[in-house]
């Protein structure tokens, strides 16, 4: 797994711009491309029911891992507010979650790697953490809405809070919505197929 986490964060495809002309299955032909120049084995892997195209990796260490490196925002980026500091994306490098009959999940590289894994339960386990994250930042604000002062022994709890926030924030990583359900797949092997 290593050795693919390093190409995807040297891989810069994920910084390209999503166009009309510049779409999923053009991203994951660069990907698989770039891959494969390097003597990574690579699949294009075709998704039903969410139209989308993105890779697939056997590893060693971690098995089949699906990845998706569509850049600009054909993958819906949740703002949870317009100042929210959290989650902001520097790269779109994502882990796919794949299973028939289930939401297609994202979640980015670094969290996927650090805290999450690959397993679509590692997914089920982050919308957990994305739901206690929300459900912080909302307290937060409930506590906060509206004051310019609060005593010192409040101030220090809410820096507290603030703090645990943060630290939920890093975990999660950047907030990807989910793009539908998949219904199927198709994974192409070049040359296996």
């Amino acid at each position: 797994m290593n050795q693919l986490a390093n190409f995807l964060r040297n891989d810069k495809t994920d910084l390209e711009a999503y166009t009309p002309t510049h779409v999923c299955g053009d991203f994951a032909e660069e990907v698989h491309n770039r891959a494969e120049q390097q003597g990574i084995e690579a699949a294009f892997v075709i998704l039903a029911g969410v139209n989308h195209a993105i890779n697939a990796f056997q590893t060693t260490d971690a098995g089949l891992i699906f990845v998706d490196c569509t850049g600009g925002y054909k993958i819906p980026y949740i703002r949870t507010s317009p100042s929210n500091p959290f989650g902001s994306p520097t790269s779109w490098d994502k882990i796919a979650y794949v299973q028939k009959g289930k939401p297609l999940g994202m979640i980015s590289l670094d969290a996927a790697v650090n805290y999450y894994g690959f397993s679509y339960s590692g997914y089920e386990r982050w919308k957990t953490d994305k739901m206690l994250f929300d459900a912080k930042v909302n307290s937060y604000k409930n506590q906060v809405r509206g004051r310019y002062s609060v005593p010192q022994n409040e101030y220090y709890q809410l820096q507290m809070q603030f703090q645990e926030i943060s630290q939920l924030a890093g975990r999660i990583g950047p907030l990807w919505g989910e793009m539908g359900t998949v219904q199927s797949g198709q994974i192409f092997w070049e040359g296996h197929d």
